[in-house]
């Protein structure tokens, strides 16, 4: 295991936090109903999609840019390969989740498809340039 970019340790400060504040502040207020789950949806999902690109596109400076050399060809040709694992990485978890929420629920949710992109794209900040 190869910590590329120093994201064990953003994503697990990230999650600890989170845990902490659902904590305190407890669940949203309408969210549940004795044993039954009340479904929030997004206000505006454009917006959403449009942020989730806005991530996608920055997630190339950002792991690309961790490479922190393009003084070789063989730099330069890692950082390629390191714009196309991230790439690939957010399609696929876009695609996976486009699946399985047609396979789960019998239509594909939008909402989902972009938390895909975003998960693809957090699980190839590890080690974007040789994923295992």
């Amino acid at each position: 295991f190869l910590d590329f970019a120093g994201s064990t340790v953003v994503h697990s400060v990230g999650g600890w936090a989170a845990l902490t504040g659902a904590l305190i502040l407890g669940p949203r207020l309408g969210k549940y109903k004795g044993d039954k789950t009340i479904p929030m949806p997004g206000s505006n999902l454009a917006l959403a999609t449009l942020g989730t690109f806005i991530l996608w596109l920055g997630w190339f400076g950002f792991n690309g840019g961790s490479q922190l050399a393009m003084g070789s060809v063989g730099d330069v040709a890692d950082v390629s390969r390191i714009f196309a694992n991230t790439n690939a990485a957010a399609a696929g978890g876009a695609v996976a989740a486009l699946l399985l929420t047609q396979l789960l629920f019998k239509k594909p949710d939008l909402t989902m498809v972009l938390n895909g992109a975003l998960a693809g794209l957090v699980s190839i900040t590890a080690e974007p340039l040789t994923p295992t």
